[in-house]
């Protein structure tokens, strides 16, 4: 009788140990489990004031949680800043993702193009950490609503004419999202061209005086429109304005807004634009603040102009033909906050003297 108890003693505990070990590997797996779903947990011990002790094995990137930027506020001050800057000239390709400038420049001296960068105000143009590949030059550069950088590269002088030309995307954290291969796109067409766009569905437009592009996600073209075909001249800028297209060009001595098909590149309205004289191309324009566009006038200045009755207004006088013979404005740019970006190259017999940054407001 005494081993008969024995034994079921003994049979007892390892029951009662069984059903610890399974316990603990229950408890187990639910730790593992929230230790994956922490993202979300860890944010709420965070507001919680209480830090999590464990991370997560992969944290989704913040531009993949949210990719839109945000907005930036109307600045109506305007400044004349001089940069800190000792190096050569700079090239007329400028962009703004935001908050932070990006401007290319062609170093002679070492037969590269280099990218520079700094945030709007501020004076230290400084050296960017963006890469431009070996052997191609930055032509254009645009940026679009996600805050991506757009850079238009071809291959720089002496390099083979069967040289690769691309268009990469990069995003907010520098990484590169993609590099479309627009050689086939862009094949002899090597005049300055007035205009690159991104759109938010992926496309590019491509704009010179005379013609105009379209380039799709695989880097082929969609359609192209030229001046002659449309009875217009002298075609500057476009913008896309919620992925409508819009240029400015003259027309019978006229100066108008055209609206641009993005399906086929037709010319499917137009507006004449009263105040703005057929001498005065509109260089640049904008998506505006409170207006669907502003326009900058180098013989009249800044206008805010609206589809919607065709209305436009007077924002700021400006005629670069006034400007001091030493002041060679070599990039005109609206930024997002609604002022114009002037950046002029100041001259001293002929020489780079210094480089200035001038903001003149245009938005409301």
């Amino acid at each position: 009788m005494y081993i008969k108890h024995i034994f079921l003693l003994f049979m007892l505990l390892i029951c009662l140990c069984g059903c610890a070990g399974k316990n603990t590997v229950r408890n187990s797996h639910a730790v593992n489990d929230a230790h994956i779903l922490s993202g979300e947990d860890d944010a709420v011990n965070r507001a919680s004031g209480h830090e999590s002790t464990e991370s997560a094995p992969y944290k989704t990137p913040p531009e993949q949680v949210n990719d839109a930027p945000k907005p930036v506020p109307v600045n109506t001050a305007a400044e004349t800043i001089t940069i800190d800057w000792n190096g050569e000239s700079l090239s007329r390709a400028v962009a703004c993702p935001g908050n932070k400038m990006y401007f290319s420049q062609w170093e002679f001296e070492n037969r590269k193009s280099a990218l520079y960068e700094m945030n709007i105000g501020e004076n230290s143009l400084l050296p960017s950490d963006l890469p431009v590949p070996e052997g191609m030059e930055v032509k254009a550069m645009a940026e679009d609503n996600a805050g991506h950088l757009h850079l238009l590269l071809r291959p720089s002088s002496g390099q083979p004419e069967t040289s690769v030309s691309l268009i990469r995307e990069i995003d907010r954290t520098g990484g590169i999202v993609r590099d479309v291969d627009i050689s086939e796109a862009v094949k002899g067409r090597y005049v300055l061209w007035q205009a690159f766009l991104a759109d938010s569905s992926g496309n590019y437009y491509i704009k010179d005086l005379d013609y105009m592009i379209r380039i799709g996600k695989d880097g082929k073209v969609l359609w192209e429109m030229d001046n002659q075909s449309m009875g217009i001249s002298r075609s500057y800028a476009a913008e896309a304005v919620e992925d409508i297209i819009y240029i400015s060009y003259q027309k019978d001595g006229i100066t108008c807004i055209g609206e641009v098909s993005s399906a086929d590149g037709s010319l499917c309205k137009e507006y004449p634009l009263a105040g703005i004289s057929d001498s005065d191309p509109v260089m640049t324009m904008k998506q505006g603040t409170d207006s669907t566009l502003l326009l900058y006038g180098s013989s009249s200045g800044i206008w805010a102009w609206t589809p919607d009755g065709n209305r436009i207004e007077k924002r700021a006088d400006i005629k670069e033909a006034q400007l001091p013979y030493d002041e060679i404005i070599v990039a005109r740019k609206f930024l997002s906050d609604g002022r114009l970006l002037l950046v002029k190259h100041i001259l001293d017999n002929d020489n780079l003297a210094g480089i200035t940054c001038q903001y003149i407001p245009g938005g409301r």
